[in-house]
């Protein structure tokens, strides 16, 4: 059975999976802490206590009240904020919900990713690079196109770099306002806004009429953009 979700994708996700039943059901299991791992496309930076301070505070208060999603080996699909938020409150075994082996839990990931808890738009970037199929189909177009135009290694220094796929959009805005138009002009481009540029600014500057030509030198010189005021 697929079913539409919000944002136009078609998911492979049974409803009846996300129900939650009433007292004992064989598709809960109780693990201890530690067989639980982490699923290789979700993002370290999710997971940071710094960023957990008000989910550490009601799990202390009220423990876990919705079961994450796991599979039978015990590899998170969704939940990795609680369950991180559980060792770190010394819990020493989780009640999860065990996905059944037929479905996509990529799709799981992606599915709730974008309904529940939104990654970032860099978040997002570093988990297709992982796995495209944990991304919204619309997300994974994008970052398709991306590469396809930058190269997978400009694409992973934008994620580094903490940057997102505006750096893309406007690679091509300023490709098109100067005339460069090849994918090695893409790749220059892009380096630049990453290395030596505020992307708001050269916008204005665009939107103002700076010279193209200056633009392009400043960009082939690799120099740092400054918008005069």
């Amino acid at each position: 059975m697929t079913t539409a979700t919000a944002n136009g994708r078609t998911s492979r996700i049974r409803p009846e999976l996300f129900d939650v039943p009433t007292g004992e059901d064989p598709k809960f299991k109780v693990f201890r802490i530690e067989q639980l791992k982490n699923a290789p496309h979700n993002p370290p930076g999710r997971i940071e206590p710094r960023k957990m301070q008000r989910l550490l505070l009601s799990i202390d208060k009220h423990g876990i009240l919705y079961e994450p999603f796991v599979t039978a080996a015990g590899v998170i699909v969704e939940g990795h904020r609680r369950i991180a938020c559980a060792r770190l409150l010394g819990h020493t075994h989780v009640k999860c919900r065990v996905v059944p082996s037929h479905v996509d839990t990529a799709e799981i990931y992606a599915d709730i990713s974008e309904s529940i808890r939104k990654l970032s738009g860099n978040e997002a970037l570093a988990v297709w690079l992982i796995n495209p199929k944990a991304v919204g189909l619309k997300l994974a177009k994008t970052f398709s196109e991306m590469q396809a135009g930058l190269g997978r290694p400009v694409v992973k220094m934008i994620v580094e770099a903490g940057r997102t796929a505006h750096v893309w959009r406007l690679t091509r805005e300023i490709g098109e306002y100067i005339g460069k138009k090849s994918a090695a002009d893409w790749k220059s481009i892009a380096k630049w806004l990453v290395e030596k540029a505020s992307l708001d600014p050269v916008r204005v500057a665009i939107s103002q009429g700076y010279p193209p030509t200056k633009l392009w030198r400043t960009i082939t010189n690799n120099q740092a953009f400054v918008l005069a005021v």
